[in-house]
């Protein structure tokens, strides 16, 4: 019997999320950040990326709490330095010291807002681009059976699956 291709499994439903994530090079991982940390912890997870994304927040047993959009994290950063760059030096650190200082007591949980939609890991792409097409989202977060985030499934990486 010949071996049927991953396109053909795709488009069939017979792979779980849970394969994909694993099968597919290179997986899509989400940033995820605690519920403690805050904005400049926050602020690294998300430059490891080029580009704005979504910063998932865990609670200490790893499972999904809430969602910080790049946006929401940028306008913080924002406030925080147009607040103080009128007599901001970065040369001075005591300025820098205090603009720091604001940083840290602004935590994840302070900034996350609810998860809209999820989708367990053993749904299958179909069942994803559904949800992300009626939900007019771009990505989902891929939780296990124990809530935990183990990947994201965005709508460029289905498609790109069919292209």
């Amino acid at each position: 019997m010949a071996e049927t291709s991953q396109l053909d499994r795709l488009s069939r439903g017979r792979w779980t999320l849970a394969h994909y994530l694993v099968e597919r090079s290179p997986a899509p991982m989400p940033q995820i950040v605690g519920l403690r940390d805050n904005v400049l912890e926050t602020a690294r997870v998300a430059v490891t990326f080029p580009i704005p994304r979504t910063i998932y927040v865990v609670n200490e047993a790893g499972e999904l709490q809430g969602m910080i959009p790049g946006d929401r994290l940028t306008a913080t950063i924002f406030d925080l330095i147009d607040n103080s760059l009128s007599t901001f030096s970065p040369r001075n650190p005591l300025q820098k010291h205090r603009l720091v200082k604001q940083a840290v007591s602004i935590t994840a949980d302070s900034l996350m807002i609810p998860v809209p939609v999820t989708i367990t890991d053993e749904k299958n792409l179909a069942e994803a681009m559904r949800i992300l097409f009626f939900s007019n989202l771009d990505q989902l977060p891929v939780l296990n059976e124990k809530s935990q985030i183990v990947g994201v499934i965005r709508a460029y990486d289905i498609i790109s699956e069919w292209v």
